[in-house]
């Protein structure tokens, strides 16, 4: 018996499931064999109902490792015989293949041995005694490989054979050293491929003799002897159907994907449209038969934002090509992918198979639009106006209106035409959008831009002094953005500004003035032709010219007309100037320290007769020496009322000047009062021409009470 089969445990195990109760007067007389041997088989019949439990597919996977363990060789000599085993299990043969001879031998001379060891289940129920060719080599194989395994003990582990023998005896199993002798001769001979063995079945106790050589032993109840079950024909034929299963399996496979992808051939996708039109699981065929179909009675209706209208396809001499549209429909169905495709959602496009007269539905359309424009409200651009409030310009939004835009229906009465579409709607989509929104970024710059220059301020100058300021009081009425998104400045605006209110503010010709002669004498004034004159219009340029690039640099007046200084009320001549003080009759000149350089008595105009000199501030315009005076003709008699010849001539305003009067004989006084001139200034010969000898054109003259 092997030892290995059976350790300490599996004893203490057995022993614990079958006690043998020993007492002082049992060790002192032991029981008969024979109830030893009962003991044994009574124990052995548990064992063999437990192994009897084992399934049919646990013994064949054991059977399939065993297989797996079997040395090389043995199995190349069982392979020799096992096409014929095969067919004896199919029942192709009436009896089973014979060994070769030096089996039966070496079976016969281990007979005695195995009987004294195992026998397999059947052979118990049956009550025969003897063991069957597949029991017995496997039987001589456990023990070859169980004396190989006892003497490759190692030497430091503890040999626990003589107390497992000793225990052993107490049941009548044969020792190891019985069991290795018996197994010794088999070693020449080759294991034969056991045969499967039939369930093993509980054993009652009455049927067994242990007293019988062929009696049962513990090693025969144990799985290691009855483990090596080979696999049968059956499953070899199963390992050989396999891959025919696996064949049928792709073949089946194969023929599902190409019956699918021959329907989609011919069939839409589910959730698939064409031209918006669902079409889904609809056959090609089906479609060009549905689209031909419409073609006799086809109409569409243009409706939505106030716009009804309905066109006849005989009024754009519509057609249809039910085959060609069809065709190019099922041309964009991807059938050989239709296992992906079917998870997808397909909107084809098809623009062939439909004529019409593009020209007759857009006259149908301008017609409608125009009538509906007529009525309704323009869109208005989104632009920006000054705020009092918040000071500054500020956006005002865009309006889209009611009126349509043409090219915008036309577009979408085409495409739904095209499309065979009978309801075509209008939105606001194809009102008239406005060019500009609040979003522009034209508008919101300019916005930007414009708000910048109401922070700023423009000076005016003249001679050197700060005039006038332009703030944003004057800057909100002329900036403003226009139509294009543009800062627009408003020229004419700024014009009449300059013209009007500032020219009244910065010209100081004729203005009445106080000034203090040299003399200390305080002298009032109003008139004459000295002074400032602005040049509005060119002024107005300029500051709009400025506005325009951004530009907010003080400007200096541009004028008409100059002076020495700008006071408008005060002096704005220099100090050297000609004084006549009409009161005194007398006339001064002094120089640019404020000396009188010059100075004479003279006769001005004749009160009496409303030929008064003029009163002001004027300046010398020119000289003429000599000079042929002629009056005007106040008596309306067709004649000048005078004409004098003078040697020197310094007019101030126009007819009105200084010059000498060599007929009169005395000067001052109050002569003008009765016999006083027709408006000039009478000087004498000599005075007049030391005045005009340093006087020049340009000078300013004052005259004055």
């Amino acid at each position: 018996m092997d030892t290995k089969g059976i350790n300490e445990d599996e004893l203490d195990a057995f022993e614990g499931e079958h006690p043998v109760e020993k007492s002082d007067e049992t060790a002192q007389h032991p029981e008969p064999l024979e109830e030893q041997e009962a003991a044994v088989v009574y124990g052995e019949q548990d064992v063999v109902t437990q192994e009897s439990q084992m399934s049919q597919d646990d013994q064949v996977l054991q059977n399939d490792q065993d297989a797996q363990d079997m040395d090389p060789q043995e199995s190349f000599v069982d392979d020799d015989n096992a096409w014929l085993e095969d067919f004896f299990d199919e029942g192709l043969l009436p009896t089973r293949p014979k060994q070769d001879e030096a089996e039966p031998a070496a079976a016969d001379a281990s007979q005695t041995n195995v009987e004294a060891t195992d026998i397999t289940a059947d052979d118990a129920v049956n009550g025969d005694n003897q063991f069957s060719e597949p029991a017995e080599m496997a039987t001589v194989e456990l023990q070859q490989e169980d004396l190989t395994q006892q003497e490759q003990v190692p030497e430091d582990q503890e040999d626990t054979t003589p107390a497992i023998t000793q225990r052993m005896s107490l049941f009548n199993i044969p020792s190891p050293e019985d069991e290795a002798q018996q197994a010794m001769p088999t070693q020449q001979y080759v294991r034969q491929e056991p045969r499967p063995t039939k369930a093993v079945k509980p054993i009652p106790l009455d049927t067994m003799d242990p007293s019988t050589s062929g009696g049962f032993s513990l090693q025969s109840d144990l799985p290691k002897v009855s483990s090596h079950t080979p696999m049968g024909g059956a499953d070899v034929n199963r390992k050989r159907r396999w891959p025919l299963v696996l064949l049928a399996i792709v073949a089946a496979l194969l023929l599902v994907y190409v019956i699918g992808a021959l329907y989609f051939m011919s069939h839409f996708f589910p959730n698939t449209t064409v031209n918006g039109e669902d079409v889904s699981n609809m056959s090609v065929s089906e479609l060009s038969s549905h689209v031909t179909n419409l073609g006799a009675t086809y109409k569409t209706r243009i409706a939505g934002q106030g716009l009804d209208l309905t066109v006849d396809g005989k009024d754009i001499d519509f057609s249809y090509d039910g085959a060609t549209y069809g065709a190019e429909a099922g041309a964009q169905i991807s059938a050989w992918t239709w296992p992906i495709e079917l998870t997808k959602t397909h909107a084809y496009s098809v623009n062939r198979g439909i004529t019409f007269d593009e020209h007759k539905l857009d006259d149908l359309v301008i017609e409608a639009i125009t009538e509906h424009n007529d009525k309704t409200e323009p869109p208005t651009d989104a632009t920006a106006q000054y705020d009092e409030d918040s000071k500054k310009f500020v956006l005002v939004p865009e309006k889209i209106g009611t009126q349509l835009h043409t090219n915008s229906v036309q577009t979408k009465a085409r495409e739904g035409v095209s499309g065979m579409s009978t309801d075509i709607a209008i939105d606001q989509s194809n009102l008239r959008q406005p060019k500009i929104t609040t979003k522009s970024k034209e508008l919101l710059d300019e916005v930007d831009r414009a708000n910048k220059l109401l922070d700023k301020k423009i000076m005016i100058r003249i001679a050197d002094k700060d005039a006038k300021e332009i703030d944003q009081s004057l800057l909100k009425k002329w900036l403003s953005i226009n139509d294009e998104c543009e800062l627009d400045v408003d020229r004419d605006a700024i014009k009449e500004w300059a013209s009007g209110p500032l020219s009244d503010e910065f010209d100081t010709v004729g203005n009445k003035r106080t000034y203090k002669r040299p003399d200390g004498a305080e002298i009032e004034i109003e008139g004459g032709t000295y002074g400032w004159i602005l040049n509005g219009e060119e002024l107005s340029n300029i500051i709009a010219d400025n506005l325009s690039e951004g530009n907010t640099d003080p400007i200096d007046a541009p004028m008409s007309q100059t002076a020495d200084s700008w006071d408008p009320n005060g002096k704005e001549w220099p100090n050297r100037y000609i004084d006549a003080d009409l009161a005194e009759q007398h006339v001064r000149m002094y120089d640019d320290n404020g000396e009188i350089i010059w100075e004479s008595d003279c006769v001005s105009g004749n009160t009496s007769q409303n030929h008064g000199t003029v009163l002001g501030a004027f300046f010398i315009q020119d000289k003429a020496s000599p000079m042929k005076l002629i009056g005007l003709d106040y008596n309306n008699d067709g004649f000048p009322d005078y004409e004098s010849d003078v040697t020197f001539w310094m007019p101030f305003d126009g007819g009105y000047g200084l010059h000498d009067a060599t007929w009169r004989g005395s000067f001052g006084g109050n002569i003008y009062t009765y016999d006083g001139s027709h408006g000039c200034i009478n000087l004498p010969y000599s005075a007049a021409q030391k005045l005009y000898e340093i006087a020049n054109v340009g000078d300013v003259v004052i005259v004055h009470y």
